[in-house]
């Protein structure tokens, strides 16, 4: 943990996100039972990032922990999201 609170504030996803102009998409998935990364800090992101360029998708699964097996049920919506907001190769 970073002792300086300034500093701790300034290096947080959430602080930076409310203070970008970076125009980006982010997807933010977890699981409900997930207590590594809880459903509460992505939405905290996501509300952070309203009204700036960042874009985000929340996916939250009802049921599923912080391991493979829940991150790979969530191949398709990022997939899918990926696919909406990354252009193909330019030859």
């Amino acid at each position: 943990m970073i002792p300086n609170p300034v500093v701790r504030l300034r290096t947080s996803p959430t602080y930076m996100v409310a203070h970008s102009n970076a125009a980006v998409s982010i997807f933010l998935a977890t699981s409900a039972q997930d207590r590594l990364s809880p459903p509460y800090y992505l939405r905290q992101f996501a509300k952070a990032a309203a009204g700036t360029r960042v874009q985000t998708q929340v996916v939250v699964l009802p049921s599923g922990g912080h391991n493979y097996n829940t991150r790979t049920r969530l191949y398709p919506a990022a997939f899918a999201f990926l696919s909406r907001h990354t252009n193909a190769p330019k030859q």
